[in-house]
């Protein structure tokens, strides 16, 4: 659902739309890709609604035609997380990743950094703040920002392993479970292991087993 559905004044009401959708069986909102910044008072209408569904909203931030905009520190998601704080907020994409290391540049944000993260960054700030923060780990950005540095990568999977939901982005048949083999190498005990890899999403979700 484009964000700039109805009035552009941010008033439009996506409640009873995503009520449709919410009876039909769905349990959640995303991956938003609307090219607008994270605080656009015409986002804030969908997490509105969402939060009154109980929907997670996860977001794509990145740079271009698609992806949500959010500059070095993320400071308008920040600002999202304390307004809506019933609204469980889910990073993922380029420029949520980036920023797992403080020395991030705008020109590094929206690439794949490479290189040994030098210092915790914001993401790992804010996911220690705000319980309503999650991350997803599907897709290479999420590979590429966890592979750079394995100890600092063992290190924030301890920290964070209540956050952090597995996911693949897509899945198609020649894809490489990358991301389960480097959560595996790390060596997490079974309960955080099992909390990244199905524990957390069903909890979110209300999935009953």
């Amino acid at each position: 659902m484009d964000p700039r559905r109805g009035s552009n004044d941010g008033n439009y009401d996506f409640y009873p739309v995503l009520k449709e959708y919410a009876d039909l069986g769905c349990r959640g909102f995303g991956e938003i890709l609307a090219n607008l910044p994270t605080n656009d008072p015409r986002m804030k209408g969908i997490y509105r609604a969402c939060g009154r569904l109980g929907f997670p909203v996860l977001f794509d931030f990145r740079l271009g035609a698609t992806g949500v905009i959010e500059p070095v520190g993320m400071p308008y998601l920040e600002e999202c997380l304390k307004e809506f704080p019933e609204v469980v907020f889910i990073g993922h994409g380029p420029a949520w990743w980036a920023e797992i290391s403080a020395d991030v540049t705008a020109a590094e944000k929206h690439s794949y950094p490479k290189g040994p993260v030098k210092a915790p960054g914001r993401i790992d700030e804010l996911l220690s703040l705000y319980p309503n923060l999650h991350a997803d780990l599907s897709a290479m950005s999420a590979f590429d920002a966890l592979s750079r540095d394995r100890a600092v990568t063992k290190a924030f999977l301890e920290r964070h392993y209540r956050k952090l939901l597995f996911g693949t982005d897509r899945f198609v048949r020649e894809e490489e479970p990358l991301m389960i083999d480097l959560v595996k190498s790390m060596e997490l005990p079974a309960d955080a292991e099992r909390a990244i890899f199905t524990g957390n999403a069903e909890k979110m979700l209300a999935i009953k087993r």
